[in-house]
């Protein structure tokens, strides 16, 4: 082995210098120094230049011949014998030694020994080869091994086969001829020999009972009568040889040894003669003992040839393959050596190629096969018939014993000597055994061992395989029970092509199985249907390709959109990512991701609207491919987080009758979250539209009762703000029998909040009530209210169903306010006057109206201190609408004689507070008379008025509130407001004075009107130079504790300038105008200031001051800057100049793509502003693509929706719902809704 490996060595270092040299001459050629590098051997001199490079071609062509030639060495069996196990070789026993001691001492100790072990596991090879030596080395033991054909007779078999071990033993030999004489005629004499030998000889018979498992299978009726094993004393009985061995045993004369297969182990019971008897159980053979053994079969030079390429490796796969749990069957290793002799490579590759461990054991068998027929001259057919003779067919993993005769029967045509001579043989390759009966003188054969039964089916089905794919599978369709079984037993189509080609080239018939074969050709309809879908599977395929592209971009998209701080630029990126895709599956799987990711959920519901408006995208289409997705959480019977996202997505698609109402009620009442609480709110309140009336009825009960049950406020609002909704819808019957208990729930003195939800309801039911159930409600409330005038919410109810009071009950109700207010003692019960009189003001007759007015008026006079005053101005406020003119100057008359006969001043102030708001309704002259002696009065003291006018501005709704209500205001002419205006110019003027805004803007704003041209100017001049100068921390704005920035200054102020803009001349609105458009280029704080005051130009004069906006517009560098430019675009818009139009649009369109919902209300007005410059083509479509924005939703939404409706085609859009919009503009052939919207980023700010 070594010469050989050495020669291989050489060769290798042969083929490396070859190659080297090839290549080295090569280059040379390649260099043009060939001939130099060989100029020292004068014939290569002279060579042509074509023969060099011939020559080094054929060296580098030798090389890789031996390069190649070397590396496909390979591993090869050189004797075959060498690998054979026997299990008579005690060598060839390894791994042994504890279960041979053990096995020992049990024969050494113990009358009856049994040893166990699975079939294969080296039982019959540790008796023979391990224990057998043993023994005879002791002379108190002598072994007695049983022929293997014990086994085959119930009492004869054992008889015989003991007969001959005792007589072979020559365990009475005086002489040669002893053993001869020893007569053994039957059991008698059997068992006096067998006591003669331990009484005589000193020497206890060990009878071998090896294969008894199969001695019991052979006569399984006789062990199994009734199915249960044939005890020890019952085999007694019916055998007399067990007989015998049972008083050989109970006398001690000798011992036994039974050999079994584990799984018949329980037979032993029947041999239990002396009790019960513990088994020796025999395990497989450790992995390490098998790796050693096969180093050692394959060690030397002449059994393998160069192991290294490939056999070392092979090794250790077989014994890896043969191992379970790291320990092998020796029987197994046996089949695999001599399954591998018919390798032509022992390497991994070929072993593989041959079907791994089970092809290697079916391989042993067919090389025996053919191996028999090629030498005998049978055919091969036959030689396999006599391997399958000699499996049991009652079980199949057993082998039995045949006589020559039998097997000569099962094979006619083969001649006895040819038979004899393949029966050797099979012999000789340990397929076979034989033994020869000793009555009948005949020889017997079966398998070598059990485990070949399996080798030998495999080799007959491989050899039949075609015979055996359609029996088998025709046996498998009949027994079939269902159709899918009877489907799946049908040929496989492979196996159908190739029957048809040896039908058609072969041997092979179908015969009986043609109906099966036909049937089966059903199997080629799935390959029919495959073969016309490839083309649609291929688009399966790619589709299946951009959803996964879809999902990890929707994946990345989702991750993106956390909303920590609000709408950063990180999600407005993510909004414009998803908005401007061309996938259509992106959308979708944007969308199934986030319902199926509480996560995701959690995070879309912080914003749902610039989600779910980057999701549609102003698409219809779209649209109707999202609500299907929507639909499906929202049909579950409990609505989570994900279920909620799902609410705020059909809110946007305006697809409510997906949503359940009952889920909503009950999620509303299962979460605190406001931004949940808002949409399940409008969701629910939606909803109730679109139920029917049984319905209706039936949600407004629930609803209720979970404003009963709830403690959060939140979730009261939203099922209160749902009932009122759906309390319109309810008939009269209905309205009644929800407005009983709702008002009981009043009486019973529920909590404040609660009271206040039922009282909203109240107010929603009571335009539904017939008139008799309108009044029997209103008396009930009207009653309770009167016993317990301290509950607030019973006075609201009764505010809420006092149009339903009857005549006498409302001047019962009147009569007692007015003895209420004549005895009042304290503010509390003046508070609670007044809230009555909120409650029914509006249902006041005019005389019951002046009565309470005038017994407040009176009241008045007499009160005590500020809040008291407060309380009866209020109510005389609310009085005052229900008064007739006359009433009205009779009331001013009583109120200004009480004021002239009060002396404390500040009770005269007090009441100048209270009875200011009768002088709205006055005629011209008395309004002068009421207001001049104040006016005068203010003239002299003007913190007087500013003291005045602050509780009137912040207890309305607006600065508009203010024009309409401060009454002495309209009355104050030219030269008392010029006084006034002066007074708070120089307050502004004054360096570092401490103002209250919240005094001094009311102020301003409610004398701007009344000022001159002159003053105007000079006020706003002097109040831009105090917003623009003076240090804006001292300020305080309610409800705010801290300082405000200067643009929110800006706009409290704005409103006064919006009424200082119509007193100003042309010429000085015209400077106050340019220098608030010089301060847009850098501060954009002003600009609403200069809208108001541009608005009052001429469009000749407008122009002279377009130019520093349209600057402004252009060089805005950030959305914010953009938006706050937007009041002075729609100002200026009217007048800008055509060629500056498109860059503005440009420029205030991107800017709405990074301001979000409400933030972008301003700048889509200036866009739409902008876009009536445009012709309606070409206006509709910027319109159509800027609602396609992420960012168009909320107040820019609005604005830009209700640009789109002045479109003189827009008529017929029945509604301001936005998706009606959307399917209006849709309806237009020339716009493009499908295309999804482009960003041109402009930098947020």
């Amino acid at each position: 082995m070594s010469a050989e490996r050495t020669q291989k060595q050489l060769l290798l270092a042969a083929g490396v210098i070859s190659s080297v040299g090839g290549l080295v001459s090569a280059a040379g050629g390649v260099i043009g120094n060939f001939t130099d590098f060989f100029g020292k051997i004068g014939a290569l001199s002279k060579l042509p230049t074509w023969a060099f490079w011939l020559f080094s071609c054929f060296l580098l062509l030798l090389g890789l011949w031996l390069l190649v030639k070397w590396r496909t060495r390979y591993s090869r069996l050189l004797r075959p014998d060498a690998l054979r196990l026997d299990r008579n070789n005690s060598e060839h026993l390894v791994g042994r030694e504890t279960d041979i001691d053990s096995l020992l001492q049990q024969c050494l100790l113990r009358s009856i020994v049994f040893l166990e072990g699975e079939s294969g596991s080296g039982k019959s090879a540790l008796v023979r080869s391990g224990l057998l030596p043993r023994l005879k080395a002791e002379k108190s033991i002598l072994p007695l091994m049983l022929a293997d054909l014990w086994v085959d007779h119930w009492e004869r078999g054992p008889f015989n086969a003991l007969r001959i071990a005792l007589t072979d033993s020559e365990a009475f030999a005086e002489g040669n001829s002893a053993s001869k004489s020893l007569k053994l005629s039957d059991l008698a004499d059997l068992e006096k020999a067998l006591a003669k030998l331990s009484e005589e000889r000193a020497r206890t018979a060990l009878i071998v009972f090896d294969q008894f498992d199969d001695y019991q299978a052979r006569n399984r009726e006789r062990f199994l009568p009734n199915k249960i094993w044939l005890s020890p004393n019952a085999l007694r009985r019916e055998n007399p040889f067990w007989d015998m061995i049972g008083r050989l045993l109970e006398q001690d004369k000798i011992r036994a040894l039974f050999v079994t297969r584990s799984d018949t182990a329980a037979g032993l019971n029947s041999v239990q003669f002396l009790g019960v008897v513990e088994a020796l159980r025999l395990d497989r053979v450790a992995s390490p003992f098998i790796s050693e053994l096969l180093t050692r079969l394959a060690d030397g030079n002449s059994v393998i040839e160069d192991p290294e390429a490939g056999w070392n490796k092979l090794k250790e796969r077989i014994v890896r393959d043969i191992s379970q749990q790291d320990v092998v069957l020796p029987q197994q290793l046996k089949i695999m050596l001599g399954g591998i002799q018919s390798l032509k490579r022992l390497n991994i590759a070929y072993y593989e190629r041959a079907g791994g461990a089970s092809g290697i054991e079916a391989l042993y068998v067919e090389q025996q096969i053919t191996g028999t027929s090629r030498k005998v001259g049978i055919e091969v057919s036959q030689v396999r018939a006599i391997l399958i003779a000699l499996i049991d067919p009652e079980n199949q993993t057993k082998t039995r014993s045949l006589s020559k005769a039998d097997l000569a029967t099962i094979l006619q045509k083969v001649q006895d000597d040819r038979l004899d001579k393949a029966l050797q043989e099979l012999e000789r390759g340990e397929i076979l055994r034989s033994a020869t009966d000793p009555q009948t003188g005949l020889i017997a054969y079966r398998l070598d061992h059990d485990y070949l039964a399996r080798g030998v089916l495999a080799a007959e089905r491989r050899a039949n395989r075609w015979y055996y794919l359609l029996a088998d599978g025709a046996v498998a369709f009949h027994n079939s029970s269902s159709v899918l079984s009877q489907w799946k037993s049908l040929l496989p189509m492979s196996a159908q092509c190739r029957l048809a080609w040896e039908r058609l080239w072969g041997g092979f018939r179908y015969g009986l199985q043609s109906n099966y074969a036909l049937l089966s050709l059903l199997r080629f309809v799935p390959l029919i249907v495959l073969a016309s879908g490839v083309l649609f599977g291929s688009l399966v395929f790619a589709n299946w390709r951009e959803r996964q592209a879809a999902t990890e971009s929707a994946r990345k998209i989702l991750l993106q959109l956390e909303f920590r701080n609000g709408v950063g630029s990180r999600e407005l990126d993510a909004a414009w990512s998803l908005a401007s895709t061309r996938d259509a599956n992106v959308r979708t799987e944007f969308v199934d991701q986030l319902l199926g990711t509480r996560e995701y959920a959690e995070h879309f519901m912080l914003q749902p609207d610039l989600v779910a408006q980057a999701t549609l995208a102003a698409n219809p289409f779209v649209r109707e491919r999202i609500v299907g997705i929507v639909a499906a959480p929202l049909a579950a019977d409990h609505y989570d987080q994900k279920s909620i996202a799902a609410v705020a997505l059909a809110l946007h698609l305006q697809k409510m009758e997906i949503v359940g109402p009952v889920q909503l009620i009950d999620a509303i009442g299962a979460t605190k979250d406001v931004a949940q609480l808002r949409v399940l709110g409008s969701a629910l309140a939606m909803r109730m539209v679109l139920l029917k009336p049984g319905d209706l009825y039936a949600n407004v009960n629930r609803m209720i009762d979970a404003i009963k049950s709830t403690k959060v406020a939140g979730q009261a609002n939203e099922l209160t703000r749902a009932v009122t909704i759906a309390a319109k819808q309810l008939g009269p019957e209905d309205a009644y029998a929800v407005a009983r208990p709702v008002v009981e729930v009043i009486k019973a003195g529920a909590p404040t909040s609660q009271q206040e939800q039922m009282v909203k309801i109240l107010a929603a039911l009571a335009p539904q009530l017939r008139p008799d159930d309108g009044s029997a409600i209103a008396s009930v409330v009207l009653d309770a209210s009167r016993a317990n005038k301290e509950r607030k919410g019973l006075v609201q109810a009764l505010a809420a169903v006092s149009a339903r009071l009857k005549p006498e009950d409302m001047t019962a109700l009147m009569r007692a306010i007015g003895e209420e207010i004549v005895s009042a003692k304290d503010v509390n019960e003046l508070r609670g006057i007044e809230d009555r009189i909120t409650a029914v003001a509006v249902e006041l007759k005019s005389d019951d109206a002046y009565r309470l007015a005038t017994l407040i008026a009176e009241r008045s006079g007499r009160a005590n201190d500020e809040e008291e005053s407060r309380s009866l101005t209020r109510a005389l406020v609310l009085l005052t609408p229900r008064l007739k003119p006359d009433n009205i100057s009779s009331l001013v008359n009583t109120a200004v004689g009480i004021v002239k006969k009060t002396k404390d001043q500040g009770r005269r102030l007090r009441l100048l507070k209270s009875f200011i708001n009768l002088v709205a309704p006055l005629k011209p002259e008395d309004k002068t008379f009421f207001t001049g002696p104040l006016v005068e009065a203010l003239k002299k003291n003007p913190g007087v008025f500013s003291t005045f006018a602050s509780p009137v501005f912040f207890t309305l709704d607006g600065p508009q509130d203010v024009l309409n209500n401060v009454a002495f205001a309209s009355q104050l002419g030219p030269r008392d407001a010029n006084v006034l205006a002066r007074w708070a110019i120089d307050l502004l003027a004054v360096p570092g004075n401490s103002l209250n805004p919240e005094t001094i803007f009311p102020m301003l704003l409610a004398i701007a009107p009344r000022v001159g041209n002159q003053e105007a100017f000079a006020l706003a001049n002097q109040l831009l130079d105090f917003l623009k100068t003076s240090d804006l921390s001292r300020l305080r704005f309610n409800p705010f504790p801290f300082a405000l920035p200067r643009d929110r200054v800006v706009r409290f102020a704005a409103p006064i300038f919006v009424a200082l803009s119509p007193r100003l001349k042309q010429e000085d609105a015209y400077t106050l105008a340019r220098e608030l458009a010089g301060t847009t280029k850098d501060d954009q704080t002003f600009v609403p200031i200069f809208a108001p005051v541009a608005a009052q130009l001429s469009p000749e004069t407008l122009r002279l001051v377009l130019g520093n906006i349209v600057e402004s517009v252009k060089r805005a560098k950030t959305s914010s800057q953009l938006s706050a430019l937007a009041p002075a675009m729609v100002v200026v818009a009217s007048q800008m100049p055509v060629e500056d139009i498109p860059s503005c649009v440009d420029l205030t369109s991107q800017a709405l793509g990074e301001l979000p919902g409400d933030q972008g209300g301003e700048a889509a007005k200036a866009l739409v502003a902008l876009a009536r410059r445009l012709p309606w083509p070409e206006r509709l479509s910027l319109l159509a693509s800027v609602l396609k924005y992420p960012t168009s939703y909320g107040s820019s939404r609005d604005v830009l929706i209700n640009a789109v409706k002045e479109h003189p085609e827009a008529k017929q859009i029945q509604s301001s719902q936005f998706w009606e919009v959307m399917d209006w503009i849709k309806s237009r052939k020339f716009l493009d809704l499908t295309s999804p919207p482009q960003r041109a980023k402009i930098v947020a700010g």
